[in-house]
């Protein structure tokens, strides 16, 4: 009977959970164990089947992973209750690291001065309003600030109209202040052999900064006589 009894006593030592060896922060592992390899020996890391993890609450084992995912979940579903914990709660889960890209809002501030220098570009350089729905040129915008969205044709559209009426305000303002104005004239040929003439308004500023301003490019039907350049001096002055 003796013999019996210890026999015993050595079955039940040996499906004994021991904790995990060494220090670790999740709280997973008060839950969760090892066996020993060698019954008799101390239940150190050499001692104890570290490629199992064992469920000391129903003996349960698992593959050790390296990670605590699939223990956390086999609490939450099997044994709740029985410890009194909630989901997320009560239990550090293994942290996660994310490598999305963190996309920095733009302030209204930024964006509106990024809008203006998208128009000077557009009409500094005579680009068409079709290249902001290029893919390429969106792309190459995104790697510059991938916080700012390229406007559309329409939005472009809307703006450049919204930003000749405040130009427009604005020479006008200035002419009215000035004390004198100077106009100059310059009549050119495009490659397509179009006339066209400029007129050009220079002035004094109360402070006394010389401003010069485009007032009208049009094209002419017919050669850069007197008469023409007569008349769309007359044209420009009157409409101004």
């Amino acid at each position: 009977m003796a013999e019996e009894k210890t026999q015993t006593d050595l079955n039940n030592n040996s499906q004994a959970v021991f904790p995990y060896p060494g220090k670790t922060s999740s709280n997973v592992w008060n839950h969760f164990g090892f066996h020993k390899l060698n019954i008799e020996g101390p239940a150190t890391r050499d001692n104890l089947d570290m490629a199992k993890v064992v469920c000391k609450l129903c003996g349960k084992g698992y593959a050790n992973k390296g990670n605590t995912t699939n223990l956390q979940a086999h609490l939450d579903a099997t044994h709740r209750q029985s410890i009194g914990m909630k989901k997320n709660l009560g239990m550090q889960k293994q942290p996660t690291i994310s490598f999305q890209r963190q996309i920095p809002k733009l302030s209204t501030e930024k964006r509106d001065k990024t809008d203006d220098s998208l128009l000077k570009l557009l009409v500094g350089k005579a680009l068409p309003l079709s290249l902001t729905e290029n893919h390429f040129f969106k792309e190459f915008v995104q790697e510059l600030n991938p916080g700012y969205t390229v406007p559309g044709k329409k939005a472009v559209m809307r703006a450049l109209e919204k930003k000749n009426e405040e130009m427009h305000n604005r020479v006008l303002t200035d002419l009215k202040n000035a004390q004198g104005v100077s106009l100059t004239h310059d009549g050119w040929t495009s490659m397509n052999t179009e006339s066209f003439d400029t007129v050009t308004a220079h002035l004094i500023s109360e402070d006394w900064e010389l401003k010069s301003m485009v007032l009208q490019t049009k094209q002419i039907e017919g050669q850069h006589t007197g008469e023409n350049i007569s008349k769309n001096l007359l044209e420009t002055t009157s409409a101004w």
